[in-house]
């Protein structure tokens, strides 16, 4: 018998562009990964998935989101991402970031 998990409904559209409205960015001490919130407003963003802002491309490491160990979130939804490859101080508040796998 296989359980069920509501992001297994979660379907990624290649159609779709997945993007996401940074609220927030920051550093935590001793860290090297930023963590962002946003916005995710079209598609889906999931672990893996790859982003660019001021021509550094970064990478989604870890995803926080209402559903708990959830690999993946989808449009509507406010997240956290812990990604390795770019500083805090290159994301800029609003502005929206395009990933792709």
């Amino acid at each position: 018998m296989e359980v069920m998990q509501p992001w297994h409904n979660i379907k990624i559209d290649a159609n779709t562009e997945n993007k996401l409205v940074v609220k927030k960015a920051c550093n935590f001490y001793k860290r090297t990964e930023t963590y962002i919130i946003g916005e995710i407003i079209s598609g889906v963003v999931q672990e893996g998935m790859r982003a660019k802002a001021k021509d550094k491309e970064f990478k989604v490491l870890e995803l926080d989101c209402r559903m708990k160990g959830a690999p993946i979130a989808k449009s509507g939804m406010v997240v956290g991402l812990t990604v390795e490859g770019i500083h805090c101080t290159d994301l800029e508040k609003d502005s929206v970031l395009v990933f792709q796998n």
